[in-house]
């Protein structure tokens, strides 16, 4: 009985070493296997005080160590379930407090005569340098990484005015600053024809919802030559400020 005895410790310390290894992945059969090597632990030291056969000090107290160490591990487990959980709520409810912050307070008159107004503030975290983030936020008055989705996104919107608005910030270091023109890179890689496609559409959809407006506006000069040039030749609905 002694032999059997050690048998069974040597397969509850196994399942406790996977227990654990399973525990520090953050995995879910933690939590069963460890409560299953708890059970055999606890089953075999009641078999061993009551047979007729005493057990030697050391099988004891290996007996004792793994219920301990398998009890500490469901413990353990539990309490990071909980840990997650708790970190999840709260991550639910910053959101939850981001789009309360940010709601625009429109009026329902505004919003028949308005057609953006029946839009809404989403989160968009497109990847932008610092200044150029700051700039956004200071021209519209949203908070960083905050848009306006009316069919598509626009950088702010003044329900006031019924005006959208697009901000860019640094961009003349994508010109030549003796010509005013493009470097070729950012023509080849698209950058300029994304820019006047985003132009196109986001003219379009003003022109399709009156009397929505739309502004552009610049912090660098070379850039805000360049575009507002292109905007008066293509004849799109928008008006381009220099606002550094």
């Amino acid at each position: 009985m002694a032999r059997n005895g050690g048998a069974g410790l040597l397969r509850a310390a196994r399942d406790l070493e996977l227990a654990r290894k399973a525990g520090r992945s953050g995995r879910r059969p933690f939590q069963g296997l460890a409560r299953r090597a708890s059970e055999e632990a606890c089953t075999k030291q009641r078999g061993s005080l009551m047979a007729t056969i005493p057990l030697s000090g050391l099988e004891a107290a290996a007996i004792a160590l793994a219920a301990l160490l398998a009890a500490v591990a469901v413990d353990s487990a539990v309490r990071g379930t909980s840990d997650r959980a708790s970190t999840d709520s709260d991550d639910l409810e910053r959101d939850k407090a981001k789009s309360t912050t940010h709601a625009l307070p429109i009026p329902d008159e505004s919003r028949e005569h308005c057609p953006p107004t029946r839009g809404r503030l989403v989160i968009r975290r497109w990847s932008m340098s610092d200044i150029s983030r700051e700039y956004q936020a200071r021209i519209t008055g949203f908070q960083p990484y905050t848009e306006w989705l009316f069919e598509i996104e626009f950088d702010g919107f003044r329900p006031q005015e019924c005006r959208l608005q697009e901000a860019k910030g640094k961009y003349d270091q994508f010109f030549d600053s003796k010509t005013g023109l493009p470097e070729d890179f950012f023509v080849i890689f698209g950058g300029v024809g994304d820019m006047l496609d985003q132009a196109r559409k986001q003219s379009d959809i003003v022109r399709s919802n009156p009397p929505a407006k739309l502004t552009w506006h610049f912090m660098q000069p070379i850039s805000y030559t360049y575009f507002s040039r292109e905007f008066q030749s293509e004849g799109l609905a928008i008006q381009s400020f220099l606002d550094p």
